[in-house]
């Protein structure tokens, strides 16, 4: 039985295969090892990996290699970032495509769980943030703190250094979740804002007081929250379910018109997020429900709009 892949060699894979899609008989064995840095015998692995997919893989007189068409190709040639409707009609189709059935279900464990890079943006499918996956888990296995190097952060409008127990990964929301030893708080930072990470000969002293933490709809992670509920029209679903996925399990249709929506959840207390969705989509916001704080907080806001 093949061990499981760690996330940096499962992103790496992604990456081949990826390059065997979009330029098919262009890379050797040899490239992809220069490309990715690594060796010949872990872009072999690769190789394996995706053959054992359910893909075939051939090459031509220089040994470069491309994907050749069979059943399940045919179906994902053109589709390289996936949400989760073309996950959906991926396995759809690999149900009626004739392959065996263990290969059917070893594709669909994949397809589950390749990483929605639409949401994390192009910054995930290069070198950089695999080097980054990598050199996280490895501090994690250690145990040990790490410093993430000008982290750019959106609340307090500042670029600086950071010195994390980092003990939790999510890729799918290109998060992690850690100790900050400055502010003695667990925290959630967002990868894609590092700049670099230097792992520190320092092993972790706060284990004990790490636990994960659950942010809002928005992202936002704060122990007050407010009860909210606002109407909204078809534009503004689609706007809010293109940027803030998690919001689609708190949003129903009006039971008194069908093409108007209402999303009610709770939220952080500063209304951090719901805010310039709200004051980007005002011409889609068609109510806002409860809470007051809420009506008033956003007025307060337009009111000290300059330019």
């Amino acid at each position: 039985m093949n061990r499981p892949l760690d996330t940096a060699t499962r992103l790496r894979a992604l990456l081949v295969f990826k390059a065997l899609v979009e330029n098919p008989f262009h890379y050797s064995i040899k490239d992809f090892s220069q490309l990715y840095n690594v060796s010949k015998d872990a872009i072999r692995t690769d190789l394996e990996e995706i053959k054992n997919a359910g893909f075939d893989v051939a090459f031509d007189r220089k040994f470069r290699y491309a994907l050749v068409d069979n059943a399940t190709t045919k179906h994902l040639q053109e589709i390289l970032y996936l949400n989760e409707a073309e996950k959906e009609l991926i396995k759809a189709s690999l149900y009626k495509s004739g392959i065996e059935s263990q290969k059917i279900l070893k594709l669909i464990h994949k397809v589950e769980s390749i990483i929605d890079y639409a949401r994390i943006g192009k910054q995930a499918i290069n070198k950089a943030y695999i080097s980054k996956i990598a050199m996280l888990e490895q501090a994690m296995a250690d145990k040990q703190k790490v410093i993430l190097k000008n982290y750019k952060s959106t609340n307090s409008n500042t670029v600086s250094d950071r010195v994390l127990e980092v003990f939790h990964l999510n890729l799918k929301d290109d998060s992690l979740n850690a100790f900050d030893i400055h502010k003695q708080e667990n925290r959630i930072f967002k990868i894609s804002r590092i700049e670099s990470i230097e792992q520190l000969d320092e092993d972790w002293e706060n284990e004990g007081k790490h636990y994960l933490l659950h942010p809002d709809v928005f992202g936002i992670v704060n122990k007050n929250t407010h009860r909210i509920c606002i109407k909204i029209n078809l534009a503004g679903y689609n706007a809010l379910i293109d940027r803030y996925p998690l919001a689609k399990a708190f949003v129903s249709v009006d039971a008194q018109n069908t093409d108007k929506f209402i999303l009610e959840c709770d939220v952080n207390e500063s209304f951090m997020g719901l805010t310039n969705y709200i004051l980007g989509n005002s011409e889609n916001i068609l109510e806002i429900l409860e809470p007051q704080s809420l009506i008033d907080h956003l007025n307060y806001k337009i009111k000290s709009i300059r330019f």
